[in-house]
């Protein structure tokens, strides 16, 4: 009992500490409604473009490699000719002819030696959006992964976990009634025992829940959507 109510309060101040009120334990907690644990779940093909395209991550890492490629650019552009155009206004208090209030000129500019500078600063360049690259093509078999293994583990809780969990509460429940009718028959003493299986029993049976709605959740996570898996009225 001492142990039980230890991890009772340790689950209470992780949820609290969830809630960001690690000072205030929750007393009395509400089941919540997994309304979205129904919900219907596209297949792998339909997925994982979408997955692709819209996943924060890779579109931080693709505008990162954008950026390089941008400075790359910007950096080889230095070895060529420039042309910049100059306009120079002045005003006098005193008319002069041998004075001009407005000029303009050209300046054509020729870089004839930029040494190993721009080499260098480009192969550092390359560097970083090669390095960029690996990481976002990580990233992709990464959540290629995360996809079907989550898509794989709702599945399995769909088709499996929930009959299987079924099934034994529906064997509880009876050997607890007969567990019932022996005790008050006198026959055997093991009522208490019975009535603690079969509050396991539907103990997992929760838990098949949770792990659902833990799952849709990550699913939705890839995809850099918000959660919807209960009712938050």
């Amino acid at each position: 009992r001492t142990t039980a109510s230890q991890l009772q309060r340790a689950s209470r101040q992780k949820l609290a500490n969830a809630m960001n009120r690690p000072d205030s334990l929750p007393s009395e907690l509400a089941e919540p409604a997994l309304v979205g644990n129904e919900q219907a779940v596209p297949e792998y093909e339909t997925l994982l473009p979408r997955i692709v395209e819209q996943n924060p991550a890779l579109r931080v890492l693709s505008a990162q490699i954008n950026a390089s490629e941008a400075r790359i650019a910007a950096i080889r552009s230095e070895r060529h000719p420039t042309l910049d155009a100059e306009v120079l206004g002045a005003g006098y208090s005193r008319g002069s002819i041998t004075r001009d209030q407005i000029s303009a000129g050209l300046l054509f500019t020729v870089p004839l030696y930029q040494g190993g500078r721009i080499d260098a600063r480009v192969a550092r360049e390359h560097a970083l959006r090669d390095r960029l690259l690996a990481q976002r093509e990580k990233l992709k078999l990464g959540l290629n992964e995360s996809l079907l293994d989550t898509l794989h583990e709702i599945q399995w809780l769909r088709g499996s976990g929930r009959p299987a969990a079924d099934k034994q509460i529906e064997f509880r429940e009876w050997a607890l009634e007969r567990s019932r009718a022996e005790y008050e028959l006198e026959m055997r003493t093991n009522l208490g025992t019975s009535m603690a299986e079969t509050q396991t029993a539907l103990l997992r049976r929760k838990r098949v829940e949770y792990q659902l709605a833990l799952a849709l959740a990550r699913l939705a996570a890839l995809s850099g959507e918000l959660p919807s898996i209960h009712d938050t009225r």
